[in-house]
């Protein structure tokens, strides 16, 4: 995947990678990340990711999801018995700024 930072002054302070692991029925809550793109790359299982305005999009191993900074999200595993494992990468623009912010939603 090749694409351009977005809502970002095209500028990079720090470029941060995790691995997630989310084991069945788990989730992520709303959040999102100041001043940061996320990009997601599913390695094993899937994950259920919803982006603010855009819907619910099925990320299956060996794909990829991006996700613009400021732009509230979630992540999920909806799979009843299967893990999900998935690479993480933020580009930050600002360090500065919280990493994550929790946001809270109506239920």
């Amino acid at each position: 995947m090749k694409a351009d930072l977005q809502g970002q002054d095209q500028k990079v302070q720090e470029t941060v990678v995790n691995v997630l692991e989310m084991a069945p029925g788990v989730g992520a809550p709303w959040h999102m990340h100041p001043g940061a793109q996320e990009i997601i790359f599913v390695l094993d299982g899937d994950l259920a990711v919803e982006v603010e305005g855009q819907g619910t999009k099925a990320v299956k191993a060996g794909e990829i999801i991006l996700i613009t900074a400021e732009i509230p999200h979630l992540a999920r595993n909806d799979s009843a018995n299967a893990m999900a494992r998935a690479l993480l990468t933020h580009t930050r623009a600002d360090k500065d700024k919280p990493f994550l912010v929790v946001l809270k939603r109506p239920t």
